[in-house]
């Protein structure tokens, strides 16, 4: 029972939260209610056998339709908005590559007599821990991503301006992939036992940024960031440990 608690509140959270973790879909409702919906399915795969799960599914793209376009004002930036007809038509040859790969893995895996009958049964087992870690990992990364995305706009107009005085480079949204990535390490680490990564992950971060910490309104604002960033990390990582392996790292 506890562990289809834990399913239905991290399943809840991910689809909640995750849609609005590209900002170039939180003022898209229905994408975001689409989005919502795999997130949702995805997460109760094992409880898709009873009428509540599949209300709970139906609830949750629900939600991003009640929120509406604007449900969830976070700071943006002016001209950042990306096309993606454009981008996709400058990158043809990169997703085409990547969607004969992935249906040729698709297809060599299906091939395998009684593959899809043994992943089905696996996926949608009660006991079933594969989808507990994958919601995990979306809670812990794209939906904890929007929670501390909002906390420090609160500290925007401060960020702002310091901003002002700094030169324009880097890669684009390289912030937000790395908080992703961060925590997405952090999380397999945490379950798999091994939390010195936790050490590894927050050291190689704190060296890429120690030349700004002369910055103090930078150092204070990092501070906040990584903080909230490590803690969903171990929360979600910690959680996984426990619930499937039954203890703590």
């Amino acid at each position: 029972m506890t562990i289809e608690i834990w399913r239905f509140g991290l399943t809840a959270f991910s689809a909640t939260l995750a849609p609005f973790a590209v900002a170039e879909l939180r003022a898209r409702r229905l994408s975001r209610a689409g989005i919502a919906l795999v997130v949702a399915l995805l997460g109760l795969a094992p409880a898709l056998d009873t009428a509540g799960g599949w209300l709970f599914v139906l609830a949750l793209g629900a939600v991003q339709l009640w929120l509406g376009p604007g449900a969830l004002p976070l700071p943006r930036r002016p001209g950042t908005r990306v096309d993606l007809r454009i981008w996709a038509a400058g990158r043809w040859r990169e997703l085409a590559v990547a969607t004969a790969l992935v249906a040729g893995s698709g297809a060599g895996l299906l091939a395998r007599p009684g593959l899809p009958a043994r992943a089905w049964d696996e996926l949608t087992a009660p006991s079933s821990s594969i989808m507990l870690i994958g919601v995990a990992v979306l809670a812990a990364t794209l939906a904890w991503g929007v929670v501390v995305e909002a906390a420090i706009a609160l500290f925007s107009a401060r960020l702002e301006t310091m901003e002002e005085g700094l030169p324009a480079d880097g890669v684009r949204h390289a912030g937000r992939v790395i908080g992703w990535l961060e925590r997405t390490l952090i999380v397999a680490g945490l379950a798999a036992g091994r939390p010195e990564l936790l050490a590894v992950v927050v050291a190689v971060k704190s060296v890429a940024r120690l030349p700004e910490f002369k910055n103090e309104t930078f150092a204070e604002y990092f501070l906040i960031g990584s903080l909230l960033s490590l803690t969903g990390a171990v929360l979600a990582g910690g959680l996984v440990r426990l619930l499937v392996f039954g203890e703590l790292p």
